[in-house]
């Protein structure tokens, strides 16, 4: 995300919107409904084989309202206007609220520059200190994170925008439109050298701008003028499992982490047991000892 723009449908005239439906809610400002519209694309490009399953992304009130408290408001006035839909489905610990942008609204994308000083300013600073806990999550991820921080890494933009116009704006037989927009908006923010760099809260997992795009659009990656390649190990899980049965693995001290993780023996065992059950995979009791 950025303090200073994000991204909108470029269909949408939000000069006209607020005109001819004004926001009843004093909080609801063309920026707030800009950086919301914004926000969906960001978690749809992280999360977009969820959208071609159901159509819709999950978003996080708790990292909305991180951003700014009052978004419900500028929320429900989309919902209102029907720019944006909701699948209606939330339960409390396990699925967040589904939105949708309207099918009308994904045709494609253009970037909007925030106009109020003061609403910069706010989103700047939490920014900041959602970077600054970022940053401390990433400590322990620094031989996977210190490719992007670096101007070895290049990207081909407008061959992917090629790529990415003729396999699913323009393709023949398919209805690929909205996976149009959702990867329009992946590809400008990694031109503009703008990477989502995390490690997911739910299962620690590393997101990289490789991570975050289409398979097919890894091949517009070079890297010190190499182009780049990828590895699919099959079961991957189990075969990387077996480092967990390896002392050192659990010897913290040897890595000089700062934030070591100490996991729990007894459910880590029982899981990776399930894992290799459920996989099929026949360990006699010396094994697994």
């Amino acid at each position: 995300m950025n303090s200073k723009y994000t991204f909108i449908p470029n269909n949408l005239d939000l000069n006209k919107l607020v005109e001819e439906t004004p926001p009843v809610n004093s909080s609801v400002t063309k920026d707030t409904i800009a950086f919301m519209l914004g926000n969906w694309y960001q978690t749809a490009s992280i999360k977009y084989k969820d959208f071609t399953k159901t159509g819709f992304v999950n978003l996080s009130s708790k990292i909305m309202q991180g951003f700014f408290r009052d978004y419900k408001f500028s929320l429900d006035y989309l919902l209102n206007t029907k720019i944006i839909e909701s699948d209606g489905k939330f339960i409390r610990g396990e699925k967040c609220m589904g939105y949708c942008i309207s099918n009308q609204y994904l045709s494609g994308i253009t970037e909007y520059e925030y106009k109020s000083k003061h609403f910069t300013y706010i989103l700047g600073k939490n920014l900041r200190d959602y970077e600054q806990n970022k940053d401390v999550k990433l400590k322990n991820y620094h031989f996977l994170s210190q490719w992007f921080k670096c101007d070895y890494l290049k990207f081909d933009y407008l061959a992917a925008c090629d790529f990415n116009y003729l396999n699913f704006k323009n393709a023949v037989g398919k209805n690929n439109t909205p996976l149009y927009s959702i990867y329009d908006y992946t590809l400008k923010k990694i031109q503009k050298y703008d990477y989502t760099i995390l490690v997911d809260d739910t299962s620690g997992r590393f997101h990289s701008p490789l991570t975050n795009v289409k398979t097919e659009f890894r091949q517009f990656f070079s890297y010190q003028g190499q182009k780049l390649f990828q590895i699919d190990i099959t079961n991957a899980q189990p075969y990387f499992s077996q480092v967990l049965f390896k002392k050192e693995f659990w010897d913290t001290s040897i890595y000089k982490l700062e934030y070591a993780y100490k996991p729990d023996i007894s459910s880590t065992i029982s899981s990776i047991y399930y894992t290799l059950v459920k996989t099929e995979v026949t360990l006699g009791t010396k094994d697994l000892e």
